[in-house]
């Protein structure tokens, strides 16, 4: 008579074999996902890309306070310093204080045919931020306006 081999060592393989397994397929599966995810957002970011860019040349323009002035409406970008005149005589720490902030308030302004007032855009600017921020407007709208 012979003993019956112990078959506790066969199926605690077999389990761990299919432990390992599992954790393979998982891992591949997991990476399908999130490449899955990867590429739907990527088409949704093209597909969204594309909208802007139509709704971009169809509305083009200047937008300031939630306001769009559409490109077509622009008549002048104007860099100015706004003047606040004669006030009688003041204490010398208001006018230095006036003197200090004269050079930081120049203003980047739109002029609109509808409307002859000067749309203030930005304000506190130096000349030269001023007239930089002027032309650079200036050249995207002519783009726009050439599409």
């Amino acid at each position: 008579m012979t003993q019956a081999p112990y078959l506790g060592d066969k199926a605690a393989g077999q389990i761990m074999m299919l432990g390992v397994g599992s954790i393979c397929v998982g891992v591949l599966l997991l990476l399908f996902v999130v490449g899955i995810a990867f590429i739907g957002l990527g088409i949704a970011w093209i597909v969204q890309s594309r909208k802007l860019r139509a709704r971009w040349t169809r509305e083009s323009g200047v937008v300031a306070d939630g306001c769009l002035y559409a490109a077509a409406d622009i008549v002048e970008l104007v860099a100015t310093h706004p003047d606040a005149g004669a006030c009688g005589r003041t204490g010398t720490a208001v006018v230095d204080l006036r003197n200090a902030q004269a050079a930081f308030s120049y203003q980047a302004s739109v002029r609109l045919r509808s409307d002859s007032r000067a749309i203030v855009l930005v304000g506190g600017l130096t000349h030269q931020t001023a007239i930089a921020l002027i032309r650079d407007m200036a050249a995207v709208l002519f783009v726009a306006r050439e599409a």
